[in-house]
């Protein structure tokens, strides 16, 4: 039996996760989601708060799922659209459990049949406790995943096939970067701001876009000396600006209230944060919403980098 407790039933306001729906929409999509439960006979708990079900019994290895791509995917349709999407999302969703095993199994026995399908995807950190195997940490906030393209679905790396495979980790992690640098390419776009500034955006359909942020050494031929601002807010895009004068300070005020809104649109959301990358790292460059004011409060090293590059 599937529980899908009421969260708006004593008063309760939309989550942080759905914050864009309206309570009605709200309820509506989580009534869709608990006709689909039912109509693929699985039995599960969700935590509305949290926007995450847990699946109970076997459901072909698959322990939870979360509703926030799906929540931004209907936001962005009309209200009459919305039935469709849920049943479609949950009908590939099924479909990709259907003979996960024996796949599973065959690519963990064949490596030159995994390698092509071997990839890295950035997921936010807290994403790594709902089945994800293979990741290591890419930024303060950001992991990143080794996984396969299939064709219905995007699946963890599994420690036994890693074991099968007999490769390092890191030569499969090498593999699976270039293999999203040949098979999802993208192409920066410039977009000025003003006042002599500009940012660059690769933006593309593809899963596996924000990946390109590992890869930004590809895209800021030379590396300035100063470093670059990066974003990363969902899995379609990397907004980045290499720091060469005193464009920076917009570049700034533009990619923060960027980054926000297009980490709460989505899909795929991965971090509403800035990110300051200098020889392939990434520092956090924190902000802080209080009230309507976005408070911008960097680390002392990049405050010193500015005040030498405003002189």
């Amino acid at each position: 039996m599937s529980r899908f407790d009421d969260p708006l039933s004593t008063g309760g306001s939309v989550p942080e996760w759905a914050s864009f729906l309206k309570p009605s929409e709200f309820l509506a999509l989580l009534d869709l989601v608990r006709a689909e439960f039912a109509r693929h006979g699985l039995q599960a708990t969700l935590d509305a708060q949290e926007g995450k079900v847990r699946l109970l019994g076997d459901a072909n290895g698959m322990r939870f799922m979360g509703l926030g791509n799906l929540s931004q995917v209907c936001h962005q349709c009309a209200f009459h659209e919305w039935p469709g999407i849920v049943s479609q999302h949950f009908d590939r969703m099924m479909h990709a459990l259907d003979g996960k095993e024996a796949l599973h199994d065959r690519l963990s026995s064949d490596f030159a049949a995994a390698r092509p399908l071997l990839k890295v995807r950035l997921y936010p950190a807290d994403v790594a406790e709902h089945g994800l195997y293979t990741y290591r940490a890419a930024m303060n906030d950001v992991i990143a995943a080794l996984v396969l393209d299939l064709p219905e679905t995007v699946d963890s790396v599994h420690e036994d096939q890693i074991a099968a495979w007999g490769r390092p980790v890191d030569e499969l992690f090498a593999i699976g970067l270039e293999n999203v640098r040949t098979g999802d390419p993208v192409q920066p776009q410039t977009y000025e701001l003003g006042a002599g500034g500009s940012i660059q955006v690769l933006g593309d359909n593809s899963f596996f876009t924000a990946t390109h942020a590992l890869m930004l050494s590809h895209y800021v031929q030379p590396p300035p000396e100063r470093g670059a601002l990066v974003a990363v807010p969902h899995r379609h895009a990397v907004i980045y600006h290499p720091i060469v004068d005193q464009t920076v300070l917009v570049a700034i005020n533009t990619m923060l209230p960027m980054a926000r809104g297009m980490f709460q649109e989505g899909p795929g959301s991965v971090s509403p944060h800035l990110y300051w990358w200098r020889d392939g790292h990434f520092t956090l460059l924190p902000a802080e919403v209080e009230g309507n004011t976005l408070e911008f409060r960097p680390p002392e090293d990049f405050v010193a980098m500015l005040e030498r590059v405003m002189a």
